[in-house]
């Protein structure tokens, strides 16, 4: 990925202080990841608002 691409960075941490927690593995599932221009929609799960 190109850094002028848009993308997201989040912290996924096992505790609300960031000087002592540690960091937790995160995978999108169902998610593919589009290349040259490709767009996508992510399909909304149940409970979930659209």
């Amino acid at each position: 990925m190109r850094v002028d691409e848009p993308h997201v960075h989040f912290p996924q941490l096992d505790g609300r202080d960031p000087e002592t927690a540690s960091g937790v593995p995160f995978t999108w599932r169902g998610v593919g990841v589009p290349a040259n221009g490709e767009t996508f929609e992510v399909p909304h799960a149940a409970g979930y608002p659209a």
